[in-house]
């Protein structure tokens, strides 16, 4: 399966100016089995993913020719390069920098100083994720009214029969958190959100119920979470 592929596969573009930060993140991939590319001009970016296609960027945010945030901006604007995982590094916490790598189009941020394993956990999630994007029409084709969410409950893919029950086209809600999306329909979660689990959608009849079905790789890892969703008539009182 794709989440238990080589990392070796995965090809990785570090952009930082600092050579210090630089060779540390060389070393720490190399080490995981990733194949690394390294930029120190922001400007160069658009060129360099065009020639050497990576599988997932980690970009320094506050770079001494360019904001990161921009940078991810014009990446997003090329289509080929619409849902390239983008990993921001930034010293700076504040909730202001991190509404602007989102809007920007970044798919995580990691303060630094960094952990080595969120490190490495963050680019293992963003690469699985990735994969997921790539299966999208087969997936909105599936007959199970299926949801597909990253670990952190971004969601990536929507089956037909899935938009079908939610009323929705299958790409209106992709891309957006799940909490979010269905925060009005009085949705919530467990306190414990690594097992499989049951959650109601809303408050109308038919309830709409999930099955939460946790995807794991081989290390145990949490990769993807699948809920499977289903009308759900409860009984009348009485009856």
């Amino acid at each position: 399966m794709f989440f238990d592929r080589q990392p070796s596969r995965a090809k990785i573009l570090i952009v930082d100016d600092d050579p210090l930060n630089i060779n540390l993140l060389r070393v720490i991939l190399e080490d995981a089995g990733y194949q690394v590319d390294m930029l120190v001009n922001g400007d160069e970016v658009l060129n360099k993913i065009t020639e050497i296609k990576p599988d997932l960027i980690i970009l320094e945010m506050s770079l001494s020719d360019i904001n990161g945030c921009d940078i991810c901006h014009s990446i997003r604007q090329l289509q080929e390069f619409v849902n390239l995982p983008v990993i921001m590094m930034t010293a700076m916490a504040s909730s202001e920098d991190r509404l602007c790598a989102f809007d920007a189009g970044v798919t995580s941020v990691i303060n630094k100083p960094f952990d080595k394993q969120e490190l490495l956990k963050r680019i293992r999630s963003n690469l699985v994720c990735e994969e997921v994007n790539k299966t999208e029409i087969t997936i909105c084709q599936l007959p199970k009214a299926m949801i597909i969410t990253s670990p952190n409950w971004v969601i990536l893919s929507v089956s037909q029969s899935a938009a079908d029950l939610l009323n929705i086209q299958c790409n209106d809600i992709v891309g957006k958190d799940l909490l979010a999306v269905f925060h009005d329909d009085g949705l919530t979660m467990p306190m414990d959100e690594s097992g499989p689990f049951s959650l109601t959608f809303n408050t109308q009849l038919p309830y709409l119920q999930g099955e939460h079905n946790p995807v794991k790789d081989s290390s145990g890892e949490l990769v993807l979470r699948v809920l499977v969703l289903s009308e759900v008539f409860p009984q009348v009182m009485g009856q």
